[in-house]
């Protein structure tokens, strides 16, 4: 019960209470607040009287209140950026990755396997990555990532962009056909429309001309044992795939939508995308263009996106020392991760060294 200060009868109990300073609801006096002419005295605390009685001297000077840290803290240094542990590794993750690709061997990729394809956009591949780089301007896309993609998917890429000297750019880009299943262009068959959508500049894109359907690659096994039974052509279809003819210039202007697709299904998926590291965003993209397939696969595309969200980006590459060819084995299970980081790591090269970016 707080005391009634407007109380006339003064106890000594009382009186003491208002000559005393820091007791709870206790008035300061007049001195103490420095408004009776007197020159206030400094207030000692128990603990200083108990030195000065035995000659002794604090070594420190005694805080009353909420006394300051002793010391700025890590955040308050600068050395971390929240106080939630999970940013911290969050953030340390992603200087990991980063720092696998500053090494001289950048993601572990041989000098070799990094700079095998400068050539194609060199000397008459040179008008081609100008086309590229126009092309990925148009998609909202790093011109990079799609001169990476094009070789990924289009195993002639080197011969096709190569411009004959005899023809202008635009006559060679309208001329020259492409196979949509040779380019990587199934989504795009498939999800044309969901893309037109979603990126509106596809739309220009020409519509090309239907073209026989092939064996989806996934489905080769299955197709072949429905042929040994002799299965009825209805269920042959299944196993097919449609492709168009284009031209060249459209399949590669449909491969840029089809990365910017990814791109904006990544950012659906991923919310932190944009705020990542140039290394991480063209994993990401790479995986959701090619994810490990299998519906119930453990480290398909349900994995990428919980371990991105996690903040675990250490665990989207492989960074051991295989190659390209190793990784390409056709007598092994395909390695979708060190393929997809060797991939990035090319990406990276080629804005860093080749494409000449206006």
């Amino acid at each position: 019960m707080p005391i009634d200060w407007s109380s006339q009868v003064q106890s000594p109990a009382k009186q003491l209470l208002l000559n005393t300073r820091g007791t709870t609801n206790a008035q300061p006096t007049p001195q103490d607040r420095g408004l009776s002419g007197v020159k206030p005295v400094r207030y000692e605390s128990a603990l200083e009287k108990w030195a000065s009685q035995r000659g002794a001297a604090l070594d420190f000077i005694p805080q009353y209140g909420s006394p300051q840290p002793p010391r700025p803290t890590q955040k308050e240094r600068g050395l971390a950026s929240s106080s939630n542990p999970s940013e911290f590794l969050r953030e340390l993750s992603a200087l990991q990755v980063q720092g696998m690709f500053a090494m001289k061997r950048p993601a572990n990729v041989s000098a070799k396997d990094l700079t095998e394809n400068d050539a194609i956009f060199r000397g008459r591949g040179a008008p081609m990555a100008t086309f590229i780089s126009k092309t990925a301007h148009r998609f909202g896309i790093p011109p990079a990532l799609l001169a990476e993609h094009l070789i990924a998917e289009q195993t002639a890429f080197a011969r096709l962009a190569q411009v004959p000297t005899n023809a202008t750019l635009a006559e060679y880009l309208k001329v020259t056909r492409a196979f949509t299943s040779e380019m990587g262009l199934d989504d795009f068959v498939r999800d044309r429309k969901s893309i037109e959508t979603a990126i509106p500049s596809a739309k220009s894109i020409s519509r090309g001309r239907a073209s026989s359907p092939i064996a989806a690659e996934a489905a080769l096994s299955e197709l072949r044992k429905a042929l040994e039974r002799g299965a009825p052509q209805a269920e042959i279809d299944k196993f097919m795939k449609p492709q168009l003819e284009l031209p060249l210039g459209d399949a590669i202007a449909a491969s840029a939508a089809v990365l910017r697709f990814k791109t904006e299904r990544a950012k659906r998926y991923i919310p932190e995308f944009d705020n990542l590291p140039t290394e991480i965003q063209f994993q990401l993209v790479r995986l959701f263009v090619n994810p490990p397939s299998g519906k119930n696969n453990p480290k398909g595309i349900n994995y990428i996106i919980r371990e991105a969200n996690a903040g675990r980006y250490m665990n989207l590459f492989d960074f051991s020392d295989r190659t390209a060819h190793e990784a390409n084995d056709p007598s092994k299970a395909k390695d979708v991760y060190r393929r997809a980081t060797i991939h990035t790591a090319r990406a990276i090269h080629f804005d860093q060294e080749v494409l000449d970016d206006e």
